[in-house]
């Protein structure tokens, strides 16, 4: 895991070497094992290096091979069997790196080379042959690419922070923000908190050419329904996700480093915890190590559940506590960690779990983002497979699901009615932020992220969790994931996300995907072998949550944040602070936070 940057100057000026260092420096965390610049007229490619596979220096980066020149971020899971393949087809490989298997697969099928890739990346190809910047995002967006873009330049990096050190403007871009404020939306869309700086977004090419100074971006990659796979009974559909899992996390523990895993003591945590540990075991001496946050508020706290998995897989097991003062104490260092507003103090405890590990001398950490999008374990997924119910299965299916599930009938009631209305969310939502001015909560708002989940809900679930992987839900939890993590020189690998298994699940039988009023069938089912029935089978689930009724009891330490932002006075009529809602409260101080800390012109 690395980080690239670099600059395009179109009419082949010089790029500044030490600006373009400077860029490196800034985001000198994603790679503190190594630095590369390669420079020539009007073009500069940079890398920060984090040593993952292949720690000797024949993984430098940029790596030049032929006319190519990359810069990559990420990792290639399937390396192994690409070079093999590659290898037959006449290729040599003087490394064990898979960056150099990438550029050889870039000399065998140029821009197709993607669509052979297991991994997540974000990479730059600088084809000297062609003259052309041949950028790529992974299918899921797990590596950040960020860029800004007009008739004189390109600059390109894996954060905004380094962007910002080559002179892009801190400037608020205010449809950005009244989405987040008002809609709690983030990462929907390619465009960011900064004003003229954008993403590539997941699952796309772009292809700068450099004679032309155009940037045309094109989609490679779109979530594939398998109709066979549908076709499978119960059982069958078990055995396959169960074996694609165990080779998705066989792929995602090749290292030359120390691998473990977050545990929370949920459902999907424990599942790679139980896997990873005995495939660890097989080809290491050391115990498989798990890091869990404990939370201060007893009634919110996981961690009984995670000692419960340690116990039972043999695990040495990490826990962090974080107390409540130290809450205000980082909250800067997060918020400049993320570089853009985030939606809940939830990205503080992942925070915190990343700490831990880096402090338990942890170079790559597996987490269980993704197994909710893909296998239904939200409660609007609960509400749209009862809104799916025959009519006279309905009050059965009803009272399972308030069995299983720690929510009464009221507020089941109500998140069946919220969750299939996006008009009645998108009103609920003007009316909280009725302090804003009109165009804030109208013009500037965009409601087709809403409408559409909504639309969707009502039809087949692999189109409604399409929706939620690729716009609503997942790209968000992605961004915060890899800010926090490689704050602190770690990188996560996700098995859940590994596209095969993602198109399995999305593509098995809705009947198998929540059964008896049990959420994540599939994966208890694929579980029981491996934990005990009071975690396969565990009725609660908590979510990722932080302690807000400790973090955010001090309403002063906030409130200050919020009168004193110029951005809030902009969007406005009259500055009112919520007394009791922690999660307006949150997202204005939050917002409030990032424009001090970045210097951002309202």
């Amino acid at each position: 895991m690395c980080g690239i940057a670099g600059i395009v100057h179109f009419d082949k000026k010089q790029v500044n070497a030490d600006l373009l260092r400077n860029m490196l420096q800034r985001i000198k965390h994603r790679g503190p094992d190594g630095e590369g610049v390669f420079v020539e007229a009007g073009i500069g490619i940079g890398h920060r290096r984090l040593s993952i596979i292949d720690l000797s220096a024949d993984g430098h980066q940029p790596m030049i091979r032929r006319q190519n020149v990359l810069s990559f971020n990420g990792e290639i899971y399937n390396y192994i069997e690409l070079r093999q393949d590659l290898v037959a087809l006449g290729h040599s490989f003087v490394t064990k790196t898979d960056s150099e298997v990438l550029m050889a697969a870039y000399q065998q099928w140029g821009y197709d080379c993607v669509n052979h890739f297991n991994g997540m990346w974000s990479f730059v190809i600088y084809d000297q042959e062609k003259n052309v910047l041949f950028c790529s995002r992974d299918r899921f967006g797990k590596k950040p690419f960020y860029y800004t873009f007009n008739q004189d330049r390109f600059i390109f990096c894996s954060e905004l922070k380094g962007l910002l050190e080559a002179d892009v403007k801190a400037v608020a871009d205010y449809d950005t923000i009244s989405q987040y404020l008002v809609l709690n939306l983030v990462e929907t869309s390619e465009k960011t908190f900064f004003k003229d700086v954008k993403k590539l977004p997941a699952g796309h090419n772009g292809i700068l050419d450099l004679a032309t100074a155009k940037f045309e971006i094109a989609r490679y990659y779109d979530i594939q329904f398998l109709q066979p796979v549908n076709a499978l009974s119960e059982a069958d559909t078990i055995e396959l996700y169960k074996a694609e899992f165990d080779r998705a996390v066989t792929w995602r523990l090749r290292s030359d480093v120390k691998v473990a895993t977050s545990l929370s003591g949920g459902l999907d945590s424990s599942f790679i915890a139980a896997i990873a540990s005995k495939k660890y075991h097989q080809q290491s001496s050391e115990t498989f190590t798990a890091v869990t946050a404990s939370s201060v508020d007893p009634a919110i706290d996981e961690s009984h559940y995670a000692k419960m998995v340690a116990d039972h897989c043999g695990l040495n097991w990490v826990v962090t506590q974080p107390p409540t003062s130290t809450f205000q104490a980082i909250l800067d260092d997060v918020i400049w960690t993320q570089e853009e507003p985030f939606h809940s103090t939830s990205m503080v405890m992942q925070y915190f779990v990343m700490k831990a590990a880096a402090d338990a001398g942890i170079v790559v950490m597996l987490d269980g983002q993704g197994a909710d999008e893909t296998m239904l374990g939200y409660y609007n997924h609960i509400t749209n497979y009862l809104r799916h119910t025959p009519l006279l299965q309905k009050p059965d299916v009803f009272l399972k699901i308030l069995n299983h599930y720690a929510v009464s009938p009221i507020l089941l009631t109500q998140l069946y009615v919220y969750f299939g209305n996006s008009a009645l969310r998108a009103k609920r939502q003007q009316l909280k932020w009725g302090m804003l001015k009109k165009e804030f909560l109208g013009e500037r708002l965009d409601f087709h992220v809403i409408d559409e989940l909504a639309r969707r809900s009502k039809g087949r679930f692999f189109d409604f969790q399409q929706w939620e992987i690729q716009v609503e839900a997942l790209p968000k939890l992605l961004r915060y994931e890899d800010k926090n993590s490689m704050r602190f020189s770690i990188e996560t690998r996700l098995p859940f996300l590994d596209y095969k298994l993602v198109e399995i699940a999305l593509s098995c039988n809705d009947k198998f995907k929540i059964k008896d009023g049990w959420s994540k069938f599939i994966i208890r089912k694929a579980m029981e072998d491996h934990l005990p029935y009071d975690i396969t089978w565990r009725k609660r689930k908590f979510g990722f949550l932080a302690p807000d009724s400790e973090w955010m009891a001090d309403k002063s330490f906030f409130n200050k944040m919020i009168v004193d932002s110029k951005i809030l006075q902009q969007m406005v009529k009259k500055l009112e602070i919520p007394k009791q809602d922690n999660a307006m409260i949150w997202r204005m101080a939050c917002l409030a936070k990032w424009e001090q800390i970045f210097n951002v012109e309202a």
